[in-house]
């Protein structure tokens, strides 16, 4: 996606698991039905999700993006009433806790959102 995203459009969370990034793929990839349970839009709704993962001194950082939010109906259910950075907000809160499982699922690190 290019250019500069809408206010409102993207929530960034960057982890960090104590495993290597090809370990830490297989482990976001192969493994997420054991710690993310996926939310629900229509077929025409859809949101991006870009996930990185790089190498860091304590196994691996992973970032996840979460963009697109700003073509979704401001009364649809995934926003819970709120819009704007409130709403991004709590989409970055939300991904913390589901890397949190994450990061479980792959042993002890810290975590920033």
């Amino acid at each position: 996606m290019s250019g500069t995203p809408p206010a409102g459009d993207q929530a960034t969370v960057t982890i960090t698991v104590a495993v290597a990034p090809d370990e830490a793929f297989l482990l976001f990839t192969r493994d997420i039905n054991l710690w993310w349970w996926l939310v629900n839009f229509a077929p025409d709704e859809r949101t991006e999700v870009e996930v990185l993962f790089s190498p860091s001194a304590s196994g691996t950082r992973v970032t996840v993006i979460h963009r697109g939010w700003s073509a979704l109906r401001r009364d649809h259910p995934a926003r819970h009433g709120l819009i704007g950075a409130e709403f991004i907000r709590m989409i970055g809160l939300w991904w913390g806790e589901q890397l949190k499982a994450l990061i479980a699922h792959a042993g002890p690190a810290d975590i920033r959102g």
